[in-house]
């Protein structure tokens, strides 16, 4: 029965998961994962190529990306946001929702968020960037989104920018999890990225190359490449879907400010603003908190 019912539950939990981006930097021994997260996304090209490479290709482009959607989307559930908050090897911390900014929360207001692991995510250090496990789905599911609606529909990034508001406005965001994520949309806007460059050759960057009717990987993948402190929420701050939820969530970070004598107040560093608000500045009203500039 239990099982059951998670099956019939998936659907609402797409992408519903929230990070505690506030009390996962109170933790001081992480350890960067950067190069373990690396090995599984380059294994996982790899392995993508060797399963293109077996069909009458002829080098054409969509069958090396088609190849990848296999081994990076699932339906419901980020495949790789699983393994990383499931995988033992990693190192990083996993914030329960008790101990968490949303502990005063009532389960009618974020109940996804209050399912174990499916709800709340794993924080890990990625080259210095404090980076939740939530943010590996938004990067890869609907950074590949942005990707069909730019690359493939011929829509300009501006109707990506705003399909994923509205999905934070809606199922991702405050109608789940009662937060509107900033650092969601960052991940999304950098997933594009990745996959735009898997076969992009305009900028001689990209990752697939293909000689004699045979895909192969021109270069490593590196998530330092697109992680910034934009993906980091008590940086990049969230909006909540109204004022008492809000006001709740709030008073527990002031809390965690007092108890632990560390600066908590989003952003909890200020100076780290400038620096995404300039990489961000075309785009900085879809992707970047008003409360960092």
């Amino acid at each position: 029965m239990k099982y059951l019912m998670m099956l019939l539950l998936l659907p609402v939990l797409a992408h519903a998961s929230e990070g505690d981006a506030f009390s996962a930097r109170l933790f001081t021994d992480y350890k960067d994962m950067e190069p373990l997260l690396n090995d599984e996304v380059n294994r996982r090209m790899s392995e993508a190529l060797v399963k293109a490479n077996k069909k009458k290709h002829a080098c054409a482009p969509e069958v090396a990306i088609k190849a990848m959607e296999g081994e990076f989307l699932r339906p419901v559930v980020g495949v790789f946001e699983f393994w990383s908050s499931h995988n033992s090897v990693l190192q990083g911390h996993y914030i329960k929702i008790s101990n968490s900014i949303y502990k005063d929360l009532k389960i009618s207001e974020n109940w996804p968020v209050q399912l174990g692991k499916f709800g709340m995510a794993t924080f890990f250090n990625v080259n210095g960037t404090l980076v939740a496990s939530d943010k590996f789905g938004h990067f890869f599911d609907e950074g590949h989104t942005y990707y069909d609606m730019v690359n493939r529909q011929g829509l300009p990034m501006q109707d990506a920018l705003n399909k994923g508001i509205s999905l934070e406005e809606g199922i991702y965001g405050y109608e789940r999890s009662a937060v509107f994520s900033y650092g969601d949309l960052v991940a999304n806007r950098n997933g594009y990225e990745f996959w735009n460059n898997l076969l992009n050759e305009k900028d001689g960057d990209n990752y697939i190359g293909c000689e004699d009717s045979k895909f192969y990987l021109r270069k490593q993948f590196k998530f330092s490449k697109y992680v910034d402190d934009g993906w980091d929420e008590a940086i990049n701050c969230s909006k909540y879907s109204n004022k008492s939820v809000e006001d709740r969530v709030m008073k527990v970070i002031a809390e965690l400010e007092k108890s632990s004598g560390q600066k908590l107040a989003c952003p909890a560093e200020r100076e780290k603003c400038a620096a995404i608000v300039k990489k961000y500045q075309s785009e900085k009203e879809y992707l970047i908190s008003p409360m960092c500039y």
